[in-house]
């Protein structure tokens, strides 16, 4: 038998199950074997699911108290056996031609932007949103270190990175300290060269954007597990 667990939050304190199906599905196929909270009184939860084979595509992952759905994530795996896997925000983006959903709505999202001048001073970062400036260092030396919050002590991963990626193929990755085991730290310097392609804007600071995914990744040997992962903003210095 193989296990594949799905890390998830939730409020602490509460005796939970988690079922899978398919994208669009109508029927359960998964149920978990059990679900713990870990560390105690986190509301950080492991839902373990034990199969003849490591479970191995994307799923939606319900969350159910009391027999009753409370919460729905978007779970992946890669089929590997004890592969942990990090729950996230359910994102269903149907384009008739593939690729990645922040491209194909660029020029909306540079709307927004343009709305308002942007000066980008020091990085910006969340479980979702990452905004740099190409060309830039983010480091101790300038007070400008990229730091991620955690809830989870990652110090005995084996590794720790940070990569970019559009439509799933790297264009750029750089190791990570796990500093405490509150915050991971980045020393960045942000040049990607030709593997993006920037579009006008407005701002103080630049008048070029680009987007690209990021995902900051911890290794156990051949295992990896997400620690955070969304949109970079990457901005490109106005022409002087």
């Amino acid at each position: 038998m193989a296990t594949s667990v799905l890390q998830f939050g939730y409020t602490s304190g509460q005796t939970l199950q988690c079922k899978l199906l398919t994208l669009g599905g109508e029927a359960f196929l998964f149920a978990t074997s059990a679900v713990s909270e870990v560390p105690s009184s986190s509301g950080q939860y492991k839902a373990t699911f034990t199969e003849m084979s490591a479970l191995n595509g994307t799923y939606r992952a319900v969350v159910t108290l009391s027999g009753t759905g409370v919460a729905s994530f978007e779970a992946k795996w890669t089929g590997v056996d004890a592969q942990v896997a990090q729950a996230s925000e359910f994102v269903n983006v149907d384009l008739p031609s593939g690729g990645d959903a922040t491209l194909a709505n660029q020029t909306a999202i540079l709307g927004k932007l343009a709305s308002a001048p942007i000066e980008v001073v020091t990085p910006v970062t969340s479980a979702t949103t990452l905004v740099l400036v190409n060309k830039d260092n983010y480091s101790a030396n300038n007070g400008r270190l990229l730091t991620f919050p955690v809830e989870v002590d990652y110090s005995s991963a084996s590794s720790v990175k940070l990569l970019f990626s559009i439509n799933d193929s790297v264009i750029k990755q750089t190791a990570a300290v796990v500093a405490s085991a509150t915050s991971i730290t980045v020393d960045l310097e942000v040049d990607f060269g030709s593997s993006l392609s920037f579009s006008q804007c407005s701002g103080a600071v630049c008048d070029l954007v680009a987007t690209c995914s990021f995902a900051l990744v911890a290794s156990y040997g051949v295992d990896e597990e997400s620690i955070a992962r969304g949109v970079a903003y990457i901005y490109d210095r106005a022409a002087v």
